[in-house]
């Protein structure tokens, strides 16, 4: 191998060595991100159903596109049940359910705002809340 070539093949595994260190930067930043959690309080519109949630910090909200959601064009994230708590509505919410009756959406029965729900994908584990209801983050 002539020294051209020797330079050429140290440049490219020099630029290696630089993506690899910029990519495990990424990820650790991107899992400190994941790891690092905020309270978030929400409620429906009336403000009778209010609850907080632990989530993290910097939330991944998909945008669902199952029948119900796709009309009301729901944007929501998960948390385990240990991360949440219905503060306030209890007496006040309603269940709905349609098609299979596995998914419980869970709704104002005053203002008939959608506050959260049980997935069909995931019942007994864990809360699907809507993005849109967060309204005081500590």
């Amino acid at each position: 191998m002539n020294s051209k070539s020797q330079v050429l093949v140290a440049g490219f595994f020099a630029t290696l060595a630089v993506v690899a260190a910029y990519t495990l930067h990424k990820k650790l930043k991107l899992r400190r991100l994941q790891t690092e959690t905020k309270a978030y309080c929400g409620s429906c519109h009336c403000k009778n159903v209010q609850f907080e949630v632990i989530a993290p910090k910097h939330l991944v909200v998909w945008d669902c596109n199952c029948s119900i959601c796709k009309m009301k064009k729901n944007w929501h994230f998960i948390v385990p049940n240990t991360s949440f708590q219905l503060l306030s509505g209890k007496e006040n919410t309603t269940e709905y359910k349609f098609n299979s009756k596995v998914a419980r959406h869970m709704f104002c029965s005053i203002c008939g705002v959608q506050s959260y729900y049980f997935p069909r994908s995931n019942p007994d584990g864990g809360y699907y809340l809507f993005f849109p209801l967060l309204y005081h983050v500590h």
